[in-house]
């Protein structure tokens, strides 16, 4: 495998621009190199071996010579046969006579040449001039590696003294007791005091070890701690101070696989320019660049950082057991392939296949014939009811693609549905619930065709049968069959059914669109029940034609994406893109209002033109806030016409394909209207138009989740901070922020002897500016409000309104600038001090 697409497997997707760019170093390479005489491009002193050179052959043997590029041939003279013998070993010429020559691949293997003209000193110069450009691309890369690494390293550095301070505070609480706490090389030893007065050694207390050096070890007596607001219970503290913990050390796990594979990276490249410009600058460069600079150097801090937090994690939760801690933090990266799941995969399906084709082509025969009045129309109405719950395996079906072609693709959806990167399943494992899910449809589903046992078990049973089963599989309190998974999943749909009284976060908004694309599966719930509750005595009273609620069951997950949108404004006080989006569902919810309303009465003119208005309207906003907010295309100035300049996906034509299907699908309601007449294949259009919605949300997958990745690679957003559960005043917040920025409480953290040995070149390095007074920082912040004004109203409306329209998806996702959170705290928390179960969720012991 060639390290580029090596290195594109261990990159931290989000952070793709922040690497060394290996492919650009690969185009440098050659185009600094292409100045420098072919003979002196020895490959580092090293001749290829003869079985590529033989490879390496045209169609028409050895007798074709490659041309040769002549280098400074008007500089360099040709000497004659007479001038040879005055030409003496000290001399820098090297000439080679036209008379002999040798065929193409020994002049490969020796670098002769006949007609290529050139001195010593031009090759030097060449190869000077190559190194001298390659040597400032690489500089300028280094520079880009080192600031973003520190501005990593400092976030992480002001995420750890939280963290410290939670826990401080946590084990005050609960062991009752004073200490002081140090990080760096720490150790751990807390007195807690007994019933009968004297002190107990327990798990949790941070003394600061002697060192030696002139190093002061970080330090907080108790009574510089800020005092918390709050008093939630102790289960929460635990389950959010764990969950954040393990949030925190995948950071640094990123940050580690940052330094490696950019270090890895920077070797290789330079090894590649040796081969190709014949000098040895690989080792030189190393030494002198990468191994002195900061990043990849003995002065970052990321070691320390990594062994701190194990001993942090080990103390306060895994009974100073540091093995198992570190165990339990790190990320336990799919080793296997699942081929096993993928296998069973394959034969449900298989099987499902075969059965299930067999079961449809006894129906359609059935109700063709119409021998048994009674016996068709059960069949008819039980094969709507099988319909509903066919068009919900099928989309989870589809989405195994998605997510199959969102990990090829290196599109960090994990990350995006927030998954524990301990317990999230890949593709190949999801893909095994529907399938075996599909299996069991249509087995049931044959049963209920074929009649196996009459007179005992009626068709009518299988339904209640298998929904009792995929009940029973999905909320079984049993932890097998993908029990985190499963857990996942209720929690999300609950959160869904309650939208307006809990936040909403990006897994809900895509579960909700998920669901209103199963409208027709919602709009059979209301057959399902009434033919269940008449005992199917007279399937034809349940008649969609005849009822008001059978239509409007349907808008239901319109109206609980409505009641989500409503829900960000309220927590985020943005009312764009949240009132809008908004607006958008209540026309969605009037199109199924006036679509039942039509259906009810089909000869109404007027309650088919107010449904056409109103489907006009929402298929057409629909389209527009699809293709524009939701995949952030339509840009007429991108380098794609009418796409945008970075595409995730290799295709191009897949875009424009979704550009094109998606207006064609989201229109399908005109076939109702076409087909108006034809009341026989009424419901069969209805199933064809369902199915197409699923097709369309199916592509619509692919773009919006791209699209979300890619704000997410803008912002290099590889990982969340979840809430800490202790809140403290405005006033501390603002000492806080204050101290952690100017560099007061983070400068000793972590600090070592080796940074004090640096003296001057350190201060250089690392040092930031002075602080400003307030006249100096208000005229700087006037300033800069007004640079930002005119530069702002340089740009054109357009401009402005475009950029606000292809990055307002991203609201769906961001949490800051919470209004009920900055008025009663947490919001997760709740008023007795309670978690959420995606935040409670802990590893067992």
């Amino acid at each position: 495998m060639k390290y580029r697409k090596y290195m594109e497997e261990l990159k931290v997707s989000e952070w793709d621009s922040q690497y060394l760019n290996y492919k650009q170093g690969k185009k440098n390479i050659k185009l600094f190199c292409s100045s420098i005489p072919k003979p002196e491009r020895t490959y580092a002193g090293k001749k290829p071996h003869l079985s590529s050179l033989l490879r390496s052959q045209t169609r028409a043997g050895f007798s074709e010579v490659p041309a040769q590029q002549e280098v400074n041939a008007a500089a360099t003279p040709v000497p004659n046969s007479e001038d040879e013998e005055d030409i003496g070993p000290g001399n820098l010429r090297r000439t080679v006579t036209d008379n002999f020559n040798p065929g193409p691949l020994l002049k490969r293997l020796t670098g002769f040449s006949t007609k290529t003209k050139y001195s010593y000193q031009d090759s030097a110069q060449a190869q000077a001039t190559a190194h001298g450009k390659f040597t400032i691309w690489l500089m300028s890369e280094l520079t880009k590696i080192e600031g973003f690494y520190k501005k990593k390293e400092d976030e992480a550095l002001k995420r750890f003294l939280a963290l410290e301070e939670q826990l401080t505070i946590m084990q005050k609480r609960q062991a009752g007791k004073t200490y002081s706490m140090g990080i760096g090389s720490i150790e751990f030893s807390l007195r807690k005091r007994s019933p009968s007065g004297s002190e107990d050694e327990s798990m949790y207390s941070m003394r600061p070890l002697e060192t030696g050096g002139d190093r002061a070890d970080y330090e907080r007596a108790d009574e510089k701690h800020r005092k918390p607001i709050n008093r939630p219970t102790e289960q929460a503290v635990r389950g959010r101070l764990k969950y954040a913990c393990i949030e925190y050390y995948r950071r640094l796990e990123f940050l580690r696989s940052y330094i490696v594979v950019n270090r890895e990276a920077f070797r290789k490249i330079t090894k590649k320019f040796d081969k190709v410009s014949g000098l040895q600058m690989s080792n030189m460069f190393m030494h002198k660049h990468i191994t002195m600079s900061y990043f990849a150097g003995m002065e970052n801090k990321l070691d320390r950082l990594i062994n701190d937090t194990e001993l942090l994690v080990a103390k306060c939760f895994y009974g100073s057991d540091r093995k198992l801690a570190s165990t339990r933090l790190r990320t336990r990266g799919h080793k296997s392939l699942y081929h096993g799941a993928f296998l069973r995969s394959g034969v449900y399906l298989g099987a499902a296949s075969v059965i299930g084709i067999y079961a449809v082509w006894e129906a359609v025969v059935r109700i063709m014939t119409g021998e048994d009045d009674d016996l068709t129309e059960k069949t008819k109405y039980v094969m709507q009811v099988w319909a509903g719950i066919a068009l919900m395996l099928l989309q989870a079906l589809l989405f195994a693609i998605n997510l199959r072609v969102w990990a090829q693709n290196r599109i960090n959806y994990a990350f995006i549905f927030e998954f524990d990167p301990r317990h999230n399943l890949n593709h190949r494992q999801f893909l095994e619930i529907p399938a075996f899910l599909t299996l069991a449809f249509v087995i049931c589903f044959w049963f209920s065709i074929h009649d196996f046992w009459k007179n005992k078990l009626d068709m009518i049973h299988f339904p209640i049968i298998y929904l009792g089963f995929v009940g029973f599989l999905i909320f079984n309190p049993l932890r097998t069959y993908y029990g985190k998974a499963r857990l996942y999943f209720i929690d999300t749909l609950r959160r869904v059914i309650m939208s307006g009284f809990c936040h909403v976060y990006f897994k809900d908004v895509w579960l909700g669109d998920m669901m209103t694309s199963q409208a027709y599966a919602f709009s059979k719930t209301y057959l399902f029940f009434c033919l269940y509750a008449t005992a199917w005595d007279n399937p034809g009273t349940c008649s969609g034609s005849d009822k008001q609620l059978w239509g409007l069951i349907g808008g239901i997950p319109a109206f609980l994406r409505l009641v989500q949108c409503i829900r960000r404004y309220y927590d985020s006080g943005q009312w764009f893109p949240h009132l809008a989006n908004a607006a958008k569902y209540s026309i969605n919810v009037t199109y199924y209002v006036t679509l039942n309303l039509w259906r009810v009465d089909k000869e109404n003119l007027l309650h088919r033109n107010i449904f056409m208005g109103v489907a006009i309207v929402a298929s057409c906003i629909n389209i527009f806030w699809d293709a524009v907010l939701d995949w952030s295309l339509m840009n007429p100035q991108a380098s794609y016409r009418f796409l945008r300049n970075d595409l995730f996906f290799k295709s191009v034509i897949g875009y424009y394909l979704a550009l094109i299907l998606n207006p064609i699908l989201r229109f399908s309601w005109v076939l109702y209207i076409v087909f108006a007449e034809h009341k026989k294949y009424e419901v069969l259009l209805g199933f064809g138009v369902a199915t197409g919605e699923i097709f369309r949300r199916f592509i619509w997958c692919f773009l919006r989740m791209e699209n979300e990745h890619r704000g997410h690679v803008e912002s290099n957003c590889a990982y969340k901070d979840p809430k800490l559960p202790y809140q403290f005043s405005k006033d501390d917040e603002m000492k806080m922020s204050l101290i952690t920025s100017h560099g007061e409480s983070t400068e000793p953290l972590l600090t070592s002897p080796h940074d004090h040995a640096h003296g001057d070149e350190q201060v250089q390095t690392h040092q930031t500016s002075e602080p400003m007074n307030n006249d100096e920082e208000t005229a700087t912040l006037e300033s800069t409000k007004t640079s930002i004004y005119y530069m702002g109203r340089k740009k054109s409306t357009m401009q402005r309104l475009g950029r606000a329209l292809s990055t307002a998806h991203r609201k769906d996702y961001e949490r800051k600038g919470d209004r009920r959170q900055s008025k009663f705290g947490d919001p997760d928390l709740d008023t007795d001090g309670g978690i959420s179960i995606t935040d409670s969720d802990e590893e067992e012991d």
